[in-house]
């Protein structure tokens, strides 16, 4: 059972894109499994190459941040 909506803070570049923002729809990522467990991070390439590199995946504090 989903408790609450998740949210996603974002840096590319040391820039903050996104902060603390709410994922309103549910997203490709939930055929994964049950949306109240953990499931994998999934980039998306949309068929062209790629490379990734550096990639973080951090905990956030409960209620978010004003600054990281």
């Amino acid at each position: 059972m989903m408790t609450e909506k998740a949210r996603v803070t974002v840096r590319q570049n040391g820039i903050v894109v996104q902060n603390n923002t709410e994922i309103k729809e549910p997203t490709w990522g939930e055929n994964f499994g049950k949306l109240s467990e953990p499931g994998p991070i999934v980039l998306q390439d949309h068929g062209n190459p790629v490379e990734y590199r550096n990639v973080w995946i951090l905990p956030l504090p409960l209620k978010g941040a004003a600054h990281y």
